[in-house]
Formats: structure tokens, sequence, C-alpha cells
């Protein structure tokens, strides 16, 4: 996504600077009001929200729609082939584009200290900071393994024809598809598993310290963005090499008196299960 992402901006880049150009040569060669024109039409169909930021996209080929959809991305090349078509080749290096070996080794603080490309506050830093707290010091990387945690996460979804709790349609946890005959009724979600030998340091260490702290790693908007209560006011900060974004993470619902916050995620069950070592494994094989 980080090559799609630069790509598109690369894209961008060169057809401005190919705008430039052919503005400022126009009273020195023959008219290219139909070159000028397609350059312009294909700059305007990839501007996002703030002409050149990362989110918000108000046009088909604005990054966001572009680097995460299949789609997106597909509909994106075709338009930037059929400009090359109408006005030659721009230069664009297609190196970017090469496949990049996958990297889980990598540091959040050394290589992202500013949370540019995985955000300070986002679920998956929280979850495993690394060396976020302190960049370059390996005793921050002994310390973050021993909360470390083997996690697993698997889908779900179910249909049936009415809810026990009425209530859960009006707040959103069901959906309610009232086109068919009978009408439907769905629910979906997450099965998360984890695996660790030591509850108290490893899983509730991570949820409670890192999870649920509002001032996470100096930050002061809340708690982690996907699996924790709201309160109003809580915001998640999308940095920006520009400008950061807030997103409000605690929309309210309701009116009036019965207000109230919704959570990205509601928890519906949940339990500690103990499971034997491998020593106690084999024993109960030689019995």
């Amino acid at each position: 996504m980080r090559n799609r992402a630069r790509y598109h901006s690369l894209v961008r880049r060169y057809v401005g600077l190919r705008i430039k150009a052919i503005t400022a040569a126009q009273g020195r060669r023959p008219s290219t009001d139909a070159e000028l024109d397609a350059l312009h039409r294909f700059f305007a169909l990839t501007r996002t929200r703030s002409g050149t930021g990362r989110l918000g996209v108000d046009a088909p080929f604005g990054m966001d729609d572009t680097i995460w959809t299949a789609q997106g991305w597909t509909l994106f090349n075709d338009a930037l082939s059929e400009l090359e078509r109408e006005v030659g080749p721009l230069g664009i290096p297609k190196d970017l584009l090469k496949p990049v070996r996958p990297d889980n080794d990598f540091r959040h603080g050394e290589d992202d200290p500013l949370g540019l490309y995985c955000p300070i506050g986002s679920h998956i830093r929280r979850a495993n900071p690394r060396d976020s707290f302190r960049p370059g010091h390996e005793i921050t990387l002994e310390i973050n393994n021993r909360h470390r945690l083997l996690r697993r996460g698997r889908t779900y979804s179910s249909t049936f024809e009415a809810p026990q709790d009425s209530g859960l349609v009006d707040a959103g946890w069901i959906r309610h598809d009232s086109k068919v005959e009978p009408a439907v009724y769905s629910e979906e979600g997450t099965f998360f598993m984890c695996f660790n030998a030591n509850i108290e340091r490893q899983f509730e260490f991570v949820q409670q310290t890192w999870l649920n702290a509002d001032g996470f790693h100096g930050g002061r908007h809340g708690p982690d963005p996907l699996i924790t209560p709201k309160q109003q006011g809580d915001e998640f900060v999308i940095p920006g090499s520009e400008e950061s974004l807030a997103l409000d993470m605690c929309p309210m619902t309701g009116g009036g008196d019965t207000d109230a916050p919704v959570d990205f995620t509601r928890t519906v069950a949940g339990g500690y299960f103990f499971m034997p070592s491998k020593q106690a494994l084999r024993y109960l094989t030689q019995l």
C-alpha cells in the first residue's frame, strides 16, 4: 500500500509538471489544447479533499480508493494508460511498483518515529509498540517482548428471522434488510483468541496499560480506536507530513436525554481458559 501511495503521488507530480511545461511553452509551439485538456482532466480525477492530502476521496481516482481497493487501483492504471496514449509517455519510473519483500522485523520507533505510516495511537502500534518508547535502544525491545501475545482472529456471520434484543438493531449492531421477504436480520463479528504464559503480565497488561490508556505514548486524545469503549471527546489523530487529521471516535446516537456513544466494536462474551503445558501433555499421554 505504501508503494501505491507513493506511486499515486508521483503520477500527480509528473502530470502537474507536464501541465506547467506545456503552459509555459504555448507561445513557442503549435497549439496543444487537447493535450492540456487531457492532463487537466486526469489531474482533477486524482484530486483528494485537500488537493494533495492522503484522506478523503472527492474524485474517482483519489488516493484512498486507488490504494485500498483492487477496483480503484485497476481503474487508476487504466486511466493513466489512456492518458499516456493521448499525450505520450510521462516518464514515470515504474520501479516503485516492484514487489516488496514482507518485513516483520521493522521497528516503529526507528522506521516511523512520527507515526506517518502507522499512527502512534493506532491499534496495531498500541498492541505491539516494539521500540516506540525509546527508538534505537535494545532494552525497549526486551521490555516489549515480555508482553507479547500469540493472537488469532476469525470472523463470523449469522442470519436469523428476528433478534432477541431489538435495541441491538436500533444501535446498529444487527443489520435489518427489509427489502427481502421475509425480512432478514444479520450479525457479523470477530472471534478473538490469544495465547500467553502469564495473563497478568501479557494480556491484561496490553489491554489496560496500552490499549485502554488515554495517554499512550504521550497522546491525550483517547484510548484504542478499535476495541475500547469511548467517551465524548475521544479522538483518533492521524499524523500528516503537512497537517494532522483528528477523527471523532465517539459519535452520538439517540437525541436529547437518550444520546449515547456508539463504539466501533462491542464485546458480547469472553473468558479465560487454561491449557496444560507441553510437559503436562506428555505426562497425560503416558497414563
